[in-house]
């Protein structure tokens, strides 16, 4: 079991605690939802009876959560948090009491602040929630909250908003890292874990995966009578699902069954919620819970999944069926035989839908558990099955004949259009030469293999982060602003952990397409190798007409990519239509190489924000392509052509038309 490890050493009086942490899903209940700023010492109470009288607390839910407008300004003289006492009549005493009754019965206890200086309900006006949030009182609140002795609370969790944060124009890196100091501090003198619930309403840093869980997208609509609403959560996850693991998951935000959505749609929210291993909290009033919200709520083989011990997120592969969604969650480890399958209607009508297990990995007879209704069905190699209006089929499944072979992980999850992934795979590939030129500038080299792989064999001066680790390697990957190439065996890793890296808040993230497997240190041609300049040769007659000027930049200026000017090479314009600009030449005879940089000219600068790809062709076979290339960007092309390649032809396309680019130094290399 994973252990934070607190340490103190050499000091009289002091502890070494191992602080066991919470490494599944929290599951609660909590009030915003259900009561708003309206909150009681006695709501807040009967919530807490309820969830033990209802049989949830032997289910899992074991949290009862305060969220925001407890307050009431602070102390002038002491700067001490005030308690509105109309809503607790004794003040601390009464935050203190719910703490310390949650403890009695079996449960945990949640508090609420907010990172900057005003609590979010106070919409930076209201006197009571002016003042009240962690921001110059970071040791003092977190010490009264979760702290232990005299004069604090003992609460298990907490939820920070950031709606202060935003308005004390503070830095959220910094000031929730000076929080999450503070708490580790806790953690340590008590021996305690204590739950951190970052309420940022986005991913927006590696620095958050010292939290809990952390909002992975806007609040839900806690009305709870807008599918919308859930389905926008369910859009986002698509994006960030790879941040999820023990420890440290994605929050799509508090539960709203039972609120107002169909008792179908609540099934499917609550499922979709479980199959992202993400927070469980009730947003609804216990004391008024419908018989089969509180069956939904009971599920245990639902709730087995959001508990699995390898707290994986589902991921989206794409449609099974027009507007029906199929999501892939492994259950026990990464690449386990043993999955949950949900289908998810979107449609606003009944759906049919037959589907292949084969389309995700399992080549033969599967078994299957329905998890909704509690059966299993008859071995089969597919699934047909009607789905009701924004309904939902949710089932385990396992080779049926005891073939336990591998299945790719999340299989083909990186090709779907809606991930950033795919956007990285088709923008951010890179070759070796230029990898080489980008470490030679400072980038830093990454690879994600293994850490016995990389002992077997690495490019000298790589840094070793496996790939399933990169949202956590904490400073080895904490400067965004540094250009960082991943490598690793072939591409498909390196692939995946640039796009988390893209999503971490990198800004300028490659992998290289063809992995440590054709890394060499054999040097390749450059422009000074060149004998044959693509511009002495005739053009072929090509559609679009934009074939290309020589030796000028399309606009007739010298050719100047990224404040380089170059004599000899070809000027073209971008244009975004058909096949791009295309120049097509015959190859010289014994050519070997066609050698050239490419990259957006400065002959106009009112195009900046532009940006283009570059491709190499030879006899109509794609040789090489860039990345996506912007105004400060260059790419240099060494490309080996094959043995008897006649026509080479070279495409530039861009968005929108007006990107102008130029091949400088074009040319071959001849034996």
């Amino acid at each position: 079991m994973k252990l934070r490890v607190l340490l103190t050493i050499g000091l009289v009086g002091t502890s070494c605690f191992a602080v066991e942490r919470k490494l599944t899903p929290v599951m609660g209940w909590s009030s915003w939802n259900s009561f708003g700023s309206n909150i009681t010492k006695s709501n807040i109470l009967a919530q807490a009876d309820a969830i033990v009288k209802l049989g949830l607390r032997e289910c899992g839910w074991e949290y009862i959560n305060i969220d925001d407008c407890y307050q009431m300004g602070r102390d002038e003289k002491t700067g001490r948090l005030k308690i509105n006492l109309e809503k607790f009549p004794n003040g601390e005493a009464d935050l203190k009491y719910i703490a310390d009754y949650c403890h009695k019965n079996g449960l945990k206890a949640g508090m609420y602040s907010d990172g900057g200086d005003n609590c979010c309900a106070s919409s930076n006006k209201k006197p009571f929630g002016l003042n009240v949030g962690l921001y110059r009182h970071e040791k003092e609140d977190l010490e009264m909250f979760l702290g232990e002795g005299p004069g604090c609370w003992g609460y298990d969790f907490i939820k920070i908003d950031w709606c202060g944060g935003g308005h004390a124009k503070l830095k959220d890196s910094d000031q929730y890292n000076k929080i999450m100091d503070v708490i580790d501090d806790i953690e340590k003198r008590t021996g305690k874990d204590k739950i951190i619930n970052i309420c940022r309403w986005a991913y927006v840093g590696p620095w958050q995966f010292r939290a809990d869980s952390w909002r992975s997208g806007p609040d839900i609509d806690m009305s709870g009578r807008s599918w919308e609403s859930v389905m926008v959560q369910v859009d986002i996850m698509k994006e960030v699902w790879p941040y999820t693991r023990p420890g440290s998951m994605n929050d799509p935000d508090m539960l709203v069954c039972g609120l107002g959505l169909t008792p179908v749609e609540d099934l499917s929210h609550f499922a979709m919620w479980c199959m992202f291993s993400s927070p469980l909290l009730i947003g609804q009033d216990l004391l008024k819970i419908k018989p089969e919200t509180l069956e939904l709520y009971k599920n245990r083989e639902l709730i087995a999944l959001n508990q699995d011990k390898a707290v994986l997120s589902a991921a989206y592969l794409g449609e099974a069926a027009p507007g029906v969604e199929i999501w892939l969650k492994p259950l026990g480890c990464e690449r386990s035989p043993v999955r949950a399958l949900a289908l998810l209607n979107r449609n606003s009508s009944e759906t049919e839908v037959e589907f292949s297990y084969s389309d995700i990995g399992y080549p033969e007879t599967v078994k299957a558990r329905d998890l909704v209704r509690h059966v299993d069905l008859k071995p089969a190699k597919s699934r047909k099955v009607k789905l009701a209006p924004h309904g939902i089929d949710v089932v385990k499944l396992e080779p049926a004949t005891g073939n336990l072979r591998v299945i790719t992980p999340f299989a083909g999850a990186v090709r779907t259009k809606h991930l950033r992934s795919a956007v990285i795979e088709r923008t951010r590939r890179i070759d070796w030469v230029n990898a080489a030129r980008m470490v030679e500038a400072g980038a830093l080299l990454l690879d994600v293999r293994s850490s016995e792989e990389f002992a077997a064999g690495h490019v000298q001066g790589a840094v070793n982060v496996p790939h399933t680790a990169i949202s956590s390697a904490g400073k080895a990957l904490s400067d965004t602003n540094r250009t960082v190439v991943a490598y690793c065996a072939i591409y498909k890793r390196a692939a995946q952990a640039a796009a988390v890296l893209d999503m971490m808040g990198f800004k300028r993230v490659y992998f290289v397409g063809d992995g440590y497997s054709k890394y060499s240190t054999e040097k390749q041609p450059t422009l000074a190798d060149v004998k044959v300049e693509l511009s002495s040769l005739k053009f072929h007659s090509a559609w679009p007409v934009a074939r290309g000027k020589k030796n000028t930049s399309w606009n007739g200026k010298k050719i100047n990519i990224r404040g380089i000017e170059y004599e000899k090479g070809v000027g073209t314009d971008a244009t975004f239509h058909g096949d791009g600009s295309v120049t097509m030449v015959d190859i010289p005879a014994k050519a070997t190489h066609f050698v050239s940089m490419v990259g957006r000219d400065r002959d106009i600068s009112w195009s900046k924000a532009n940006t283009a790809m570059f491709e190499v062709f030879a006899d109509g076979k794609l040789l090489a392509s860039s990345p996506e290339i912007g105004w400060d960007d260059d790419y240099l092309f060494s490309v080996k052509l094959p043995a008897g390649a006649k026509v080479l032809k070279l495409v530039t396309k861009g968005v929108p038309n007006g990107t102008h680019c130029s091949w400088g130094g074009a040319g071959f290399v001849v034996k």
